[in-house]
């Protein structure tokens, strides 16, 4: 009898496409693992928490709406850690603690071992791409606001297109070169060149021009520089202008919740006022906006034009008023005002722009 012999037709393999929900991992982080591993058969203690930090921080961060996904994020991270190691160890420098600042000298030692994994433009390679990409906008005749140069040097074609960067660190290195273009054609003004004593801002970390520069060159040219103190006198908040005695002194400076370097209660006694003294020759304003007609949109506590009525009680002559503004803080329309705002004597603007309000 012939067996019965089943026949099946042949069903063709279907190609099944699965979708990982992992999230992506830079490829940094293999390395880190991989001598995560080795620094734990070696117990090197050092090494290990380094490590394990910057994995606990990658994974928390996957669980967020920011993950870290590339070698350049990762990056960024490792260069935060590096900062806030450099800032421990100088307090316990200053603390007379050797042993807890040699810990952190190790940190760091380990992390920029692994920075320097990192393919990645340096700062002086970005900043000359971006100087000449403003060149190229001034030279056609645009302004050079922070958002178009960002938009030109990433856009298809840019000359950041691709290219192993940070965009936020790059942000910080455009308003640098904004800061400076700022900065260089201030110390230009003869009023600048022959004040004697001036009062300077002390900027935000972001938003603001950055006015590092002009302190350490006022500081080095021996003028008298004083900078903002806020406090509360009669039960109202006031600012006063302060004397900043050395350079020193100011990089000491402790941030405030604003991020502004600020003098603390404890430095105050016997500190200088400028209205028990000669008085200023010039202030550097800050401001949130500006307009064409010299007028300034404050932060709203009004702290400057109350001191410059105070000043204007004490002196039949006022310095002269000049503010930094980045490109887009200089804006056309109006700026509404109320009585006792003063105007200012001249806007320096991050593009190398300079409104006098005499001409």
């Amino acid at each position: 009898m012939l067996n019965a012999t089943r026949f099946c037709a042949r069903v063709p393999l279907r190609s099944v496409r699965w979708n990982s929900t992992a999230p992506v991992m830079p490829p940094l982080m293999n390395t880190l693992r991989t001598d995560l591993k080795a620094a734990m058969r070696a117990k090197d203690t050092t090494r290990l928490n380094v490590l394990r930090a910057l994995i606990s921080e990658t994974n928390n961060a996957a669980k967020t709406a920011s993950p870290i996904q590339t070698d350049i994020q990762l990056l960024n991270l490792i260069r935060k850690r590096t900062t806030a190691a450099n800032e421990a160890a100088e307090q316990f420098a200053a603390a007379g603690r050797s042993d807890l600042k040699e810990k952190e000298d190790a940190q760091v030692s380990i992390l920029e071992e692994y920075a320097s994994r990192v393919e990645t433009l340096s700062d002086n390679e970005v900043k000359a791409i971006v100087s000449q990409h403003m060149q190229k906008l001034q030279a056609s005749g645009n302004k050079t606001p922070l958002g178009q140069i960002l938009g030109g040097i990433f856009s298809s074609g840019g000359p950041l297109e691709g290219k192993p960067v940070d965009r936020k660190h790059v942000v910080g290195l455009v308003n640098e070169i904004l800061a400076n273009v700022a900065t260089n054609k201030l110390l230009s003004l003869t009023e600048y060149q022959n004040a004697k004593s001036i009062a300077v801002y002390l900027s935000m970390p972001s938003g603001e021009l950055s006015t590092s520069k002009i302190v350490q060159d006022a500081l080095q040219r021996g003028k008298e520089v004083y900078i903002p103190y806020i406090h509360m006198a009669d039960q109202v908040s006031v600012m006063d202008m302060l004397a900043l005695e050395s350079m020193s002194e100011f990089e000491a400076l402790q941030p405030d919740k604003w991020g502004i370097p600020s003098l603390q209660p404890t430095q105050i006694p016997g500190r200088r006022n400028c209205l028990a003294e000669n008085g200023l020759d010039l202030i550097v304003m800050p401001g949130m906006a500006f307009d064409h007609g010299f007028r300034r949109l404050g932060h709203g506590k009004g702290y400057y034009d109350h001191f410059l009525t105070r000043y204007s009680k004490w002196s039949n002559k006022m310095p002269f008023l000049v503010a930094l503004s980045l490109h887009e803080q200089l804006l056309a329309e109006e700026i509404p005002v109320v009585e006792h705002d003063w105007l200012i004597d001249a806007i320096v603007v991050g593009d190398g722009r300079y409104l006098d309000r005499r001409v």
